[in-house]
């Protein structure tokens, strides 16, 4: 059974790390936008916003509902990080009881 399950697990952490770091990137690209450093209507950003925002905003949007915005700033994405670096840390130590 552990054939199966370490390597699965190792495959779900890459995941989780993809996802963080695509919630980083989303996160800055948003505020490079606002602060009006990257043009939006650029094709390449555009594209790359658009594709971040599906797969980012379902999860970041739930998140808001529980997270008030601080300040006229949006914690979510923050927390949503800690969240995926908390599950990262339990995969490691059941990984760890595997072995």
């Amino acid at each position: 059974m552990n054939i199966i399950l370490i390597p699965l697990f190792g495959v779900i952490q890459s995941l989780l790390s993809l996802y963080i770091f695509a919630v980083i990137f989303y996160t800055l690209l948003l505020l490079l936008i606002s602060l009006g450093i990257v043009n939006s209507f650029n094709r390449i950003v555009f594209s790359a916003l658009n594709f971040l925002a599906g797969l980012i905003d379902p999860v970041l949007m739930r998140m808001r509902l529980v997270i008030p915005i601080v300040s006229g700033v949006d914690l979510s994405p923050l927390f949503l990080i800690l969240i995926l670096t908390f599950l990262q840390g339990i995969i490691s130590r059941t990984v760890e009881a595997l072995y």
